[in-house]
């Protein structure tokens, strides 16, 4: 082995003997019941679980939860992992293998740069496949040579600011402490910042292996490899941010599972500590974050899902560091081409510039869209006055005992008492005419006299990640109670867990907001627990299919907010001198979207305390809601069409000069024809929640009613899309033809010129009537394309009609709306010749026939 370098040297020896992959396969493909399963082991890794210290275990030894009126089944607690199966935990506490049966494969970690290095590869090394994963105990071995890096090691003053801010949130406490954390709760609150940055920090990992192994593919870069220019990765990572819902994130075990085939290797030239050895390569870094991040029947401890679904409610610090080096490594890698250490002259050491910590593109705010609708927009509002005041806040935090487990109320009041005050400057940045002035009592109130205080950031992007985590993990708590699923409230091997999101995996594992469970037969009885409007805000929050929806936890997880969170965590490692000219603002959808939570948490403590709030709540992003705000649309703007059609004498005129120049079109077009009257009806038999008025509550039968239709309007999106073409063409033309009647009534043509906009005026206006007719029918054609649907829900329906019939005519009549509208005033003749060409169609045939049909039964 080689001699080392000092102190700086720090070198982990990995694979003893045999082939990896082998080495420590925990658990067999069956399910077993947690109370029960012991998983599978070799005899070097039972070696290693049994390391695990004995005082770490509670003094009662065994333990119950009680979830309703049931127990879990007796087993054993490790304090802060009371919601982990204990073989999961024995894994997470596992002992470093002893130095002498380390094999001679090198690993280094520079202390210097906070990189993972190893040795060029001599004849002799043990080689493992990329495709193999590092054994617990060394991968243990390595967290704790990574942690002495970090916190005891002599990093220079050049480590990235977003490695230094991640190491500063963790020790928060220190940083700003207020006056009334100096007795025992500042160690309670040293423990929750430790679990907080370590939440961001694996968010911040998984983001550096995406753009790693996406950057990696053909075509991304002219070179062939994996290098990329910085102000690339700075646009990738703000683009990110153009999909707000961070929906399709590729999975992390595919992500790694292609790395593994990245082999691009570099040396580090100025590395002052290891001035030969070369920087890992992509594959080789593969079997590390396989046992870091990849699930328990795999091999692996599963970090990543147990700490962003809420199951640890503290963490072992070396994980943190661990988190930290892979990072700052994979960032390496993914700019080894490009000039990635600064500093050249100053010795050799530099800081890297990686893809998340590259200066991001200045962009201007895009509005929020939670403050676009009247129920969503009142709670955000309701939101802010709660994290206003004080007062507020603090009753929160008390009824919140009725659901946050003792275990997460640390994290609670950490995320309360040092993360809500940082987003007080933000919240009176956003601040709207009319709104109240702020209390006197406010959190700010409280911090001003403290002279670190104004050092911290605005921390929004990290409240709302904490927030996520203890809101998940308390409603799966009572999720398990209200359903009498008491083993689900814990993360067990082999099995997938119940989860606040993911409604498209929801055929592999229950969603606690789904109106039903995994066999879509039984009732969520969490909905009567927490009541229909608080699971309707939820819902909107974390699992809606609408492009305007936050899905929350999704967003903060997989990478959309990622830029926003580099921000805040770059923001902790400026010096205080700078932070008084920081900017104190953060984006405008995620400032309402932690207020909404917060207001989201207050109605649900509210419901089980038996309270209620005098305002209601309905949802504004599921699939019903978006169609029936279309069909609320559309019945209002043709209502104002038709009453100008009927009477106003100068779009008359208009309509019967079109009548006289094309009559043979108008006849054709008169069956298209649909009274609103019919439309209504329909509408209200199709969507039964369109009868409520806004006013109204929000009951439990509303949500099972509403899932029915929204489960329609899934199998069927091309009928919701044309609800929403049809809505907005109707606006669009309702609005040119009220602007070009006032032309009308206004103009006195004394020109060529203004003769001939007079002449295109009256033409625009002239196929009102015909463009009223076509609408209606396109309304129509959508909403008698779902009754197969509905039909299709039932097997005994007699006479089942093609569902093929009504796609087809949806999907021509969304083609059709959108050449009529595009060409309405520039080419009016095409708009009218696409009208005819849809006439023909046979699906469209189809439907007048049956509309005809329909028409002389009701007579």
């Amino acid at each position: 082995m080689a001699k080392g370098n000092g102190s700086k040297n720090i070198r982990i020896l990995l694979a003893s003997s045999g082939a990896i992959a082998n080495s420590f396969n925990y658990y067999e493909s069956q399910r077993y019941r947690c109370a029960t399963y012991r998983p599978t082991m070799s005899s070097h890794s039972r070696a290693a679980v049994e390391s695990v210290a004995p005082p770490a275990v509670m003094d009662s030894g065994k333990n119950s939860l009680e979830l309703g009126d049931r127990k879990v089944s007796s087993i054993e607690f490790v304090e802060g992992y009371e919601y982990v199966h204990p073989d999961i935990t024995a894994m997470i506490l596992t002992k470093a293998c002893q130095k002498e049966s380390r094999g001679p494969s090198l690993f280094v970690v520079d202390t210097s740069t906070l990189k993972l290095q190893r040795e060029p590869k001599r004849q002799g090394d043990v080689q493992y496949s990329p495709a193999d994963i590092m054994p617990m105990d060394l991968l243990a071995g390595l967290a704790d040579e990574c942690d002495h890096a970090v916190f005891d090691g002599t990093a220079d003053e050049h480590i990235p600011q977003k490695i230094f801010g991640l190491v500063c949130l963790a020790k928060l406490p220190t940083i700003s402490r207020p006056k009334e954390h100096t007795d025992g709760t500042f160690k309670e609150m040293h423990k929750s910042s430790m679990l907080v940055a370590s939440m961001v920090a694996l968010n911040l990992l998984e983001s550096s292996i995406r753009c790693l192994v996406l950057e990696s593919r053909p075509g991304n870069n002219k070179d062939g490899g994996f290098a990329i220019k910085s102000s690339k990765i700075a646009r990738r990572c703000t683009n990110n941010n153009d999909c707000r819902n961070a929906r399709g994130a590729p999975l992390l075990s595919l992500l790694i599972e292609e790395m593994s085939n990245l082999d691009h290797v570099t040396f580090d030239p100025t590395s002052s500590t290891f001035p030969n050895r070369a920087v890992l390569s992509a594959s080789e870094l593969a079997p590390i974050l396989r046992a870091l991040l990849l699930p328990t029947k795999s091999g692996g401890i599963n970090i990543r899902n147990l700490v962003s679904h809420g199951f640890l409610s503290t963490i072992e610090r070396r994980w943190f560091s661990l988190t930290l080096i892979l990072i700052q490594t994979l960032d390496c890698l993914l700019l080894s081409n490009e000039k990635a250490v600064r500093g050249d002259s100053d010795g050799g050491s530099g800081e890297v510039d990686s893809a998340m910590s590259s200066k991001t593109v200045d962009q201007d705010p895009i509005p929020s869209s939670l403050a676009k609708y009247h129920s969503m927009a009142r709670e955000v509002q309701y939101g802010k006055n709660i994290l206003r005041s004080l007062s507020s806040m603090q009753e929160l935090e008390e009824r919140s005992r009725k659901i946050v487990p003792s275990s997460h109320m640390p994290l609670l009041r950490f995320g309360f008492h040092l993360l809500a005050p940082t987003i007080q400057p933000t919240l009176r940045s956003t601040k709207q005419s009319g709104e109240s002035t702020e209390d006197p009592t406010s959190f700010n109130q409280k911090y001003k006299d403290s002279t670190t205080a104004p050092s911290i950031p605005p921390l929004t992007a990290i409240f709302t990640t904490l927030m996520c985590y203890i809101l998940e993990h308390s409603l799966r708590i009572l999720w398990c109670g209200a359903n009498r699923r008491p083993d689900d409230c814990f993360a067990r091997p082999s099995e997938y867990y119940v989860t606040l999101d993911g409604h498209g995996q929801r055929l592999k594992h229950d969603v606690m907001i789904f109106p039903y469970l995994g066999n879509e037969k039984t009732r969520n009885e969490m909905i009567h627990a927490i009541g229909a409007e608080s699971c309707a805000m939820l819902s909107d929050l974390f699992a809606a299919p609408s492009a305007e929806a936050p899905n929350i936890r999704s967003a903060v997880c997989h990478g959309t907010w990622d830029v926003e969170l580099v921000r805040e965590v770059k923001g902790l490692a400026q010096p205080f001198e700078k932070s008084l000219d920081r900017p104190v603002k953060s984006d405008p959808l995620l400032v309402d979207s932690i207020c909404a939570m917060i207001s989201c948490l207050d109605l649900v403590t509210l419901s089980l305390s038996g309270q209620t709030r005098i305002s209601s709540y309905r949802p504004v992003f599921t699939y019903t809601a978006m169609a029936t705000r279309a069909l609320d649309r559309i019945v209002y703007d043709l209502d104002e069409l038709d009453a100008l059609i009927s009477n106003n004498n100068s779009i008359g005129d208009c309509i019967r000069a079109m009548e006289l120049q094309q009559p043979k079109l108008c006849v054709d077009l008169s069956p298209l024809k649909v009274d609103l009257k019919v439309l209504r009806e329909m509408a209200f038999d199709l969507f039964p929640t369109m009868k409520k008025k806004n006013d109204e509550i929000w009951g439990v039968e509303d949500t099972f009613c509403e899932h029915q239709t929204n489960l329609n309007l899934s199998g069927n999106i091309v009928v919701l899309t044309l609800l929403s073409d049809a809505s907005h063409a109707i606006e669009t033309y309702l609005n040119g033809v009220k602007e070009r009647v006032d032309i009308m009534l206004s103009m006195q043509p004394s020109s060529t010129k203004d003769r001939r906009t007079l002449k295109t005026t009256a033409r625009f206006c002239s196929v009102a009537m015909i463009a009223r007719d076509f609408y209606t029918f396109t309304v129509y054609v959508a909403l008698v394309s779902m009754k197969p649907c509905q039909d299709l829900l039932n097997e005994d329906a007699p006479n089942k009609k093609s569902r093929s019939d009504f796609v087809k005519a949806s999907e021509r009549s969304r083609m059709a709306l959108s050449t009529f509208d595009s060409n309405l005033t520039t080419n009016l003749d095409r708009s009218l010749k696409a009208l005819q060409q849809y006439l023909q169609g046979k699906a469209v045939k189809k439907v007048v026939l049956e509309k005809k049909e329909l028409e002389k039964f009701r007579s």
